[in-house]
C-alpha cells in the first residue's frame, strides 16, 4: 500500500473555494490509479462480542489506524475483502 505520495508541491492544481468548500481539481488519470488502489481498502470497526471466533482464513491483510477506534482494511483481495463483510457474490 502507498500512503505516502511523491508528488512535488509545484504539480498540484491551486485551491479554490467554492461556496463553503475549499476545492482541488485532480487530473482524471490519477483519480482512476487511485480508485483502482482502492478497491479492496474498507474503513470501519472490529466489533467481537467475547467468544466470537478470530478473523481466519484469509490472505495477509493490513489495518492502519485512523482514529476514535476506526480503521482502514487493506486486503490483498477482493474475495477477501468480500468475505469479511459477509457479501458473497
Amino acid at each position: 500500500m502507498r500512503n505516502i505520495c511523491n508528488i512535488p508541491l509545484s504539480q498540484l492544481s491551486t485551491p479554490c473555494i467554492k461556496g463553503n468548500m475549499i476545492v482541488v481539481r485532480i487530473d482524471e488519470t490519477y483519480y482512476l490509479v487511485g480508485i483502482e488502489d482502492c478497491k479492496t481498502h474498507l474503513h470501519g470497526q472490529i466489533i467481537l462480542s467475547k467468544g466470537d471466533k478470530p478473523l481466519r482464513h484469509l490472505g495477509p491483510w493490513k489495518t492502519i489506524p485512523l482514529g476514535k477506534g476506526f480503521y482502514e482494511f487493506e486486503f490483498v483481495s477482493l474475495k477477501d475483502m468480500r468475505w469479511t463483510i459477509g457479501w458473497v457474490p
